[in-house]
């Protein structure tokens, strides 16, 4: 009966043993919950965010033809206002310039 006793003993400390060596990995495990948690909150907030933005527009058809398409992939339209602007303010340095030539003239 002794010795019984004593493989039950031994086999429970030998759990006990177990269960201390085990403590790591699990502090690991809920380490890894809580980070995976966090991520997930992480997530659910960004899809708030995004679900408070309001629809974007379907894009506009191509027109037909080439020059139609073309147009469509390369706006010339801003591309001709923007060259424009740039050449007006060129040519407002160059008059301010000259003005201020005749003003350091005086």
């Amino acid at each position: 009966m002794a010795v019984r006793e004593t493989i039950r003993l031994i086999s429970w400390l030998e759990d006990i043993w177990h269960a201390i060596k085990d403590v790591p990995y699990l502090l690991l495990d809920g380490l890894v919950g809580v980070l995976n948690a966090l991520i997930v909150a992480i997530a659910a907030l960004a899809v708030l965010i995004l679900s408070l933005l309001p629809g974007f527009p379907d894009a506009p058809s191509a027109p037909g033809g080439v020059m139609g398409a073309l147009l469509w992939v390369v706006p010339l339209g801003p591309i001709l206002a923007f060259f424009s602007l740039m050449i007006g303010c060129w040519i407002g340095f160059l008059a301010f310039k000259i003005a201020l030539r005749w003003v350091k003239a005086l």
